[in-house]
């Protein structure tokens, strides 16, 4: 109590920032369920030697270094898969973050820079989502501050103090073992201080950087082995330079109330400081922040895209520096006290609005859709078939005792369900329901499958990265309901449909010729027909093929005239019924990079292999999809009608 007496009101500040920074970071921490990468690293560490974990945990199964695996492996022989106790060395280490950002921001420019950072570190929807999660980014940025604090004492510190070589040492070799971007950081500010230590102390500091190689070399092998699976174009699309405005505007909450008061504190600050010249440590934060973008950007758009927020967050504080480092130490008191107070006001207020960040984050799609089956009225009833991680589904089945059977028509991400093998189950369900819980990776036709058994779609759960179906055989209110729809079996012209004068048109079909490469093409604008960025086109065309050859229905999105998005599906994917293949197509407008004006629908039938094809009907519509898909890193959008 005596130590709080003393306190000036900065330092007061600071033990509200750290206050609120460590509520928010508990709060509703018991309904906190591990994410899909925590279950991946979750699921490495059931190795009963060290040698399986590296070999196959680390060195095959991940893209990470060993670090926080390794680190991981032993937390659960110790704690067993408790998510809380799991989480709460990772919790520890972003409350941790919040101190030490003010102190390097105190130490390189003064205070009232340390508080601001201290507040974005302590209350922005960035941080916080990584320090409830069990991955190498909070740890990282944990890390990399305590080796900036330690670099800072050596380098500029006259004082020869062991601890700080020591230090230094210490958290740049647990960086370079924590992520490859962490190691990437290090390894920036290990050649930042050769042009800024004093020639005294340059011998020590090479030295240094030779122990820090050599405590790295025993991980060499793994780093190669690693390097050499190139990026991660299965699964992450290719940059492009919105990224950087996206990132900046996802920091910031997607608030024009935070960019405004961000905006308008460094315009101020600016303006304070135009004609000083920029210190080192302002310099040096413009360098710590833009090297690892431009280098995960390049290397993303060059060779293979890795880049992603979670890599940029060990150098956020020196983007916060750059923000607010010119702030003069002799502003106001009052004035930035309130300063402070509104940015942690509207970071907050904005946190449980515009982020939605506790029902987002903590309704995960793998938890929250079983849990909501267990306790549907329909679930003894119904097919229930779930398209999920099936390690994943066993574990909450055990954990929770839940009891309800069903299809798991996934083993890992890698193999992904068939569409054929989906049309079985439905074919064979006798069931008056069907059930179906499906994640983001998965085919998204699948719901366009259910619905030629299942027509009513009688509730739909959104979640992040997942939905829940019900779909009922019996005349109900049908909640897929199309907003837009167009049925064509080709037997007259349509204005919107080209490729159709060749057609032989019989009593019976359709038919196009062997020499008929393109069949009939669909051109749609969608300006007017999109109600929202996440609706969902679906494609339908019933053929029946001639002989054992191959036909694609190919779509096409074009923003202004420029290709966005070109993909295809095979007949060969779907079953024959009676001689007849419905080739089902569908389109997440969530999933591009596409706007809502001036956008184009392109779908036809490709005659690749020469086939004599009968054609029957085709079916194009546009749905609602979930508006929360990727709401934990893209905007929630309140006018989804």
């Amino acid at each position: 109590m005596k130590l709080l007496k003393n306190l000036n009101s900065h330092q007061w500040l600071l033990v509200l920032i750290v206050g609120i920074g460590t509520f928010l970071r508990f709060y509703n921490l018991l309904d906190m369920p591990f994410m899909h990468d925590e279950f991946s690293a979750l699921f490495r560490t059931r190795f009963s030697n060290f040698s399986d974990l590296i070999e196959t945990g680390v060195r095959i199964g991940d893209t990470h270094p060993a670090g926080v695996q390794v680190f991981l492996w032993g937390l659960v022989s110790l704690v067993g898969e408790n998510e809380l106790l799991l989480k709460l060395p990772f919790v520890f280490m972003g409350i941790a973050a919040i101190p030490l950002s003010y102190l390097i921001g105190k130490r390189w420019f003064n205070e009232k820079v340390g508080l601001l950072t201290a507040v974005f570190i302590a209350t922005t929807q960035y941080t916080l989502t990584y320090s409830v999660i069990i991955r190498p980014y909070i740890s990282g940025l944990f890390f990399t501050l305590l080796l900036v604090y330690f670099w800072t004492k050596l380098v500029f510190d006259k004082q020869f103090r062991w601890k700080n070589w020591v230090g230094y040492i210490l958290f740049s070799v647990l960086s370079a073992y924590n992520h490859h971007f962490s190691l990437l950081f290090a390894f920036i500010v290990g050649i930042t201080g050769v042009f800024v230590v004093s020639k005294k102390q340059i011998g020590k500091y090479i030295l240094a950087g030779i122990l820090i190689f050599a405590f790295y070399i025993p991980h060499l092998s793994i780093f190669f082995d690693q390097l050499g699976q190139g990026g991660l174009s299965g699964w992450l699309r290719k940059p492009t330079f919105y990224f950087i405005l996206n990132y900046l505007k996802y920091i910031f909450h997607f608030s024009p109330s935070i960019y405004i008061v961000v905006v308008f504190t460094f315009i101020l600050t600016l303006l304070h400081s135009y004609s000083k010249k920029l210190t080192v440590f302002y310099k040096i934060s413009i360098i710590w922040f833009l090297l690892p973008l431009v280098i995960g950007l390049g290397y993303s758009m060059l060779v293979s895209p890795v880049i992603q927020y979670s890599m940029l967050l060990f150098s956020f504080p020196y983007f916060l520096f750059i923000i607010f480092g010119l702030l003069p130490k002799d502003l106001s008191n009052r004035l930035f006290t309130f300063l402070v107070i509104l940015i942690i006001s509207l970071n907050v207020f904005t946190l449980f609005s515009n982020r939605q960040h506790y029902r987002v984050l903590y309704e995960t799609s793998y938890y929250q859709f079983l849990k909501d089956i267990n306790e549907l009225p329909q679930k003894d009833k119904a097919e229930i078939l779930i398209a999920n991680h099936s390690q994943i589904s066993i574990y909450y089945q055990e954990k929770y005792k839940w009891e309800f059977n069903y299809k798991n028509v996934i083993v890992t991400e890698l193999e992904n369900i068939t569409l054929d093998s989906v049309q079985k189950i439905v074919q064979k369900s006798t069931q008056p329901y069907f059930i179906y819980g499906g994640v983001s990776y998965v085919n998204p036709a699948i719901p366009q499958i259910i619905k030629q058994k299942y027509p009513y779609c009688i509730l739909k759960n959104d979640y992040r990265a997942s939905n829940l179906y019900v779909f009922s055989k019996a005349e109900k209110q049908d909640l897929m309901q199309p907003i837009f729809e167009e049925y064509y079996n080709f037997r007259q012209p349509k204005a919107t449909w080209n490729n159709t004068k060749d057609l032989t048109i019989t009593k019976q079909n359709v038919q196009m010729s062997q020499e008929q490469e393109w069949g009939p093409t669909l051109k749609l604008k969608l300006d007017t027909l999109l109600t929202h960025k996440n609706n969902v086109i679906d494609i339908n065309f019933k053929v029946k093929i001639e002989g054992n050859k191959e036909v694609l229905v190919v779509s096409e999105i074009k923003e202004n005239g420029e290709m966005i998005d070109w993909s295809a599906v095979l007949s060969n994917d779907f079953l024959i019924n009676n001689g007849k293949i419905s080739m089902y197509k569908t389109i997440e407008l969530s999933g591009l990079d596409c706007g809502n004006k001036n956008v184009e629908l392109i779908t036809y039938i490709w005659n690749k292999n020469k086939a004599k094809i009968k054609l029957y009907n085709a079916s194009i519509s546009i749905r609602k999809g979930n508006p929360i898909q990727y709401s934990l890193y893209e905007p929630i959008l309140n006018n989804y009608e």
